[in-house]
């Protein structure tokens, strides 16, 4: 048998070799994906610079999941 691993490897690298995409573990949408973000990546450029409107940002965020946590924690204790 382990003179014959050599062409059982060959031949699974024949199998694998047939796939679409850019690499053999690749699926088309994967490649599609990585494709569309190349094109794209230029558009990050265009995006607003980090300054205090982050703050007041991060902030409603913070609240906004502060409060969601509430509500959640009021259902549970309905259920109960």
């Amino acid at each position: 048998m382990r003179g014959s691993s050599s062409a059982q490897t060959g031949h699974h690298v024949a199998q694998n070799s047939t796939r679409t995409g850019f690499f053999p573990t690749q699926r088309p949408k994967s490649t599609a994906l990585l494709v569309v973000v190349g094109l794209f990546s230029g558009t990050l450029a265009a995006l607003p610079r980090a300054g205090a409107w982050m703050g007041w940002i991060n902030k409603a965020a913070g609240a906004v999941l502060l409060l969601m946590a509430e509500y959640y924690f009021v259902q549970t204790g309905k259920v109960l």
